[in-house]
């Protein structure tokens, strides 16, 4: 029995697809899976950023829907959550009645939110499925207390982040990089003003002129797939919320079961990473000695006169050796190889 897969560039439309599933359902395709839909969707965005089918749609999925329940007693992996989010509950209902279903979860939407709205829905609908690839053992920890009962649990543990381009090997004059969306990255002006003695570079849309931070420069929006090429620096900044004595609030919190995507992209690029010291990706720098975590980033300077040049140099080469593997989809394909042994015969 082989794996199944539900592909997304069978969507069509503007729609929040982002480097991280492109790069699963490219990962999926090299392993051999085969994707069970072959039609295309068409897929409109509200106001909201959701994506929502209309009336002109309905045929398209009558059409959709015949090849999506064409599949019986397979093994089929679908990215969590599905692009379109009002139709999700009631397609993984039906095609968890003929299949095993195992999402490979990239949000917990509910749980990044503030009061953490619609989290009985979304505990319902995770346990439609038979397995859930998590990012690390915290969430699957978060997933269980809430009331989520799945027959397995696969820890991805990072994600991959496929790249066939170089990465810049220019002298290293800046301290700091933090790419990411620098509008709502709330804490990046007091973290300059508060280590004036390190000096940052900043990659991402949103950017506003600091003139007041002489140790502050941006260095422009790129791609996903240009970026880890373009990032120049010592050490990649993983951080999150509003304040740098901690990362704060619901997506502070977050931060505490989530990998993000981020870490790959540094290492990728080559970079050894910081991150504060109770995020879940605290435990993988650790285990992996590639960058070193912290409780606030308003004594960075101070934190990183304790590296030795020894010490840095071992980071980046352990860095650079788990690159190998996030560069050719390691960590998927491993977990793909686990289902495969699993399947009945």
């Amino acid at each position: 029995m082989n794996v199944l897969y539900l592909s997304e560039i069978h969507f069509r439309g503007n729609h929040a697809g982002t480097k991280a599933r492109n790069d699963a359902e490219v990962i999926l395709r090299q392993s051999g899976a085969r994707p069970i839909n072959t039609r295309v969707l068409e897929l409109q965005e509200n106001q909201y950023g959701e994506i929502r089918s209309n009336i002109v749609n309905r045929f398209g999925f009558i059409r959709y829907y015949l090849d999506l329940f064409s599949a019986r007693n397979e093994t089929v992996i679908v990215q969590y959550p599905m692009l379109a989010f009002d139709i999700q509950f009631d397609y993984i209902r039906k095609l968890t009645k003929h299949n095993r279903v195992i999402f490979l979860v990239h949000d917990i939407q509910s749980l990044r939110r503030e009061g953490q709205s619609g989290l009985e829905q979304e505990v319902q609908i995770l346990n439609l499925a038979y397995g859930l690839i998590v990012h690390n053992r915290f969430m699957e920890q978060k997933l269980k207390q809430i009331g989520v009962c799945v027959n397995r649990f696969y820890r991805l543990n990072c994600f991959d982040y496929l790249f066939n381009g170089t990465i810049n090997h220019a002298p290293i004059y800046t301290d700091i990089v933090f790419a990411g969306n620098l509008e709502k990255s709330e804490f990046l002006l007091k973290m300059c003003a508060e280590n004036p003695g390190l000096s940052f570079r900043f990659y991402g849309p949103g950017w506003r002129d600091a003139p007041n931070l002489s140790n502050a420069d941006y260095s422009g929006n790129f791609g996903p797939d240009e970026i880890p090429g373009k990032l120049q620096g010592k050490y990649g900044l993983i951080w999150d919320g509003k304040t740098t004595s901690g990362c704060s609030g619901a997506v502070g919190e977050y931060t505490r079961i989530n990998n993000p995507h981020k870490m790959s992209l540094y290492i990728v690029a080559g970079l050894p990473v910081i991150a504060w010291i109770n995020s879940a990706i605290a435990e993988f720098i650790h285990q992996n000695q590639i960058g070193i975590t912290v409780d606030c980033i308003d004594n960075l300077q101070d934190t990183l006169t304790t590296v030795s040049d020894s010490q840095y140099q071992n980071m980046r080469s352990n860095v650079l050796r788990l690159r190998d593997g996030l560069i050719s989809g390691g960590h998927l394909r491993s977990i793909l190889d686990v289902i495969r042994e699993e399947l009945p015969e």
